[in-house]
This record gives C-alpha cells, sequence and structure tokens, in this order.
C-alpha cells in the first residue's frame, strides 16, 4: 500500500501555502496518466504490485493558481501488504 500526503509549497516551515485541489499522476509505459483529482489531503493507492517501481508526479491548485508539476517520485513497493 503506498500513501501520499499532498501538503502544498512552503516558502518557508512556518508558512505552508494551502492546497485547495491536488492532482497526482501516475507514469504508465513512457507517458503521465491521472491516477487522482480531488480535494483530500491524503490519498491511498491500492492494488499496487509487489517489488514494483512506480513514478508519480504531483500538482496542487489553490486560489492562486496552478503550480508546476513536482519532479517525479519515485516509489518502490516491498513483499505484499498483509
Amino acid at each position: 500500500m503506498s500513501q501520499i500526503q499532498p501538503l502544498g509549497p512552503q516558502k518557508n516551515p512556518k508558512e505552508a501555502l494551502r492546497a485547495d485541489f491536488a492532482y497526482i499522476q501516475l507514469m504508465d509505459i513512457s507517458i503521465f496518466c491521472y491516477l487522482y483529482r480531488g480535494y483530500a489531503k491524503r490519498h491511498t493507492f491500492e492494488g499496487l504490485d509487489a517489488w514494483t517501481e512506480y513514478r508519480y508526479r504531483i500538482r496542487f491548485m489553490n486560489e492562486i493558481g496552478n503550480s508546476e508539476w513536482s519532479q517525479q517520485i519515485i516509489v518502490s513497493t516491498t513483499s505484499k501488504f498483509k
């Protein structure tokens, strides 16, 4: 099971910008596909294969506008969760 908690970009540790909406994409073969779009502050990805590398990227939106896409976030799973 993999969990990403989008908090939004930070100016400094005491002053975080609020992310009202998050986009999360997963790389599928050679292109990014939308995996999640929504208002939740936490999202759990289920059904991931064991011993597999996944590449994500995240973008946030608030009253100011959209952020740039993040650098690729590489997550590797281990054995099946029991």
